[in-house]
């Protein structure tokens, strides 16, 4: 599943008021300097087969560059898809159900890069 299906195709899609618009770009340094240094939001890491590798929450540009460190990241993770949220709360929450929608999906195991449910 990829987090857009996930508010598509949810009973939890009631609870929110419109569905997030996700923005898609590349895995890449380039496209981390171009993301506002202080947008906090949720954010998918995606693999060549278009499949979530990690999902998380923070601010954007720091947790793109972060993750841009690791080579693990950088072998496995081609695109990089987020949308906004003003409150940490609110990301925190929603990563953690889609955490769980991702365990439901796949026999109790969670995306290959999240090691711990948040």
């Amino acid at each position: 599943t990829t987090p857009r299906n996930f508010f598509q195709n949810q009973p939890f899609r009631g609870v929110m008021q419109k569905t997030p618009a996700w923005t898609e770009t590349d895995f890449s340094q380039t496209a981390a300097e171009a993301t506002s240094a202080r947008m906090m939001g949720l954010y998918a890491l995606l693999a060549n087969d278009r499949k979530v590798y990690r999902y998380g929450e923070g601010v954007i540009q720091t947790r793109m560059k972060e993750h841009l460190k690791s080579s693990e990241h950088t072998l496995t993770t081609k695109r990089f898809t987020y949308f906004k949220l003003e409150d940490k709360g609110d990301a925190e929450l929603i990563e953690h159900l889609l955490l769980l929608q991702y365990k439901q999906q796949n026999n109790g195991q969670l995306p290959p890069g999240n090691r711990i449910t948040a």
